[in-house]
């Protein structure tokens, strides 16, 4: 009898174990992940659609997944990110909005930011409730750098890099099969950086 209520339990909160967890609770592999349904609990649909009106595109959208699942929010991780050992990151390595990006590029390339020191990183914090300005940092950010070098800056040059480049493609074409407006995300595990 418990087993037949836990096993689908499992099943439906796995997604959340593999990707959201430092530490991962089962051992896994990066790689492609399976469609599922959070609207319920997170309204996506409703966050996409502001998204997508605030300028965000399905590779926007397939980051912020990424970067903070269903929710689709800045405030769903510890001020500035921890690292995968549980260390708050500072500096130009703290993070910040529902893209998750650096300080250090943050400040580079973002013109509301530019000429800030890299001590001055608490003030990246208004990207993580502020989705336009975040959306708009964000493509200053890829024009400055071009997808390549974005993606190296956000995982590490080679493997690390290319491979979040490869995981944010396979989500933003699952995206652009009809699920720009709905309640339905996909993931791609990656190990945590």
């Amino acid at each position: 009898m418990h087993a037949k209520i836990l096993f689908p339990f499992f099943f439906a909160i796995l997604p959340h174990l593999i990707t959201s967890s430092p530490t991962p609770l089962l051992p896994r592999q990066d790689g492609p992940g399976h469609p599922y349904e959070c609207e319920a609990k997170y309204n996506v649909a409703a966050r996409k659609k502001e998204l997508v009106n605030m300028g965000a595109d399905a590779q926007d959208l397939a980051i912020a997944i990424m970067e903070t699942g269903c929710r689709l929010s800045g405030t769903v991780y510890p001020f500035g990110d921890v690292t995968p050992d549980g260390k708050l990151k500072t500096g130009d390595s703290a993070n910040f909005g529902l893209f998750k990006n650096n300080w250090g590029t943050i400040r580079r390339h973002c013109t509301s930011f530019q000429g800030k020191s890299q001590d001055e990183y608490r003030d990246g914090a208004v990207l993580n409730t502020n989705d336009k300005a975040a959306v708009k940092c964000q493509h200053q950010q890829m024009s400055a750098l071009g997808s390549q070098r974005w993606f190296e800056n956000q995982r590490g040059v080679g493997y690390g890099g290319a491979e979040y480049a490869k995981a944010i493609a396979y989500v933003a074409d699952y995206l652009k099969q009809g699920h720009m407006d709905d309640g339905m995300v996909t993931y791609y595990t990656l190990h945590a950086v």
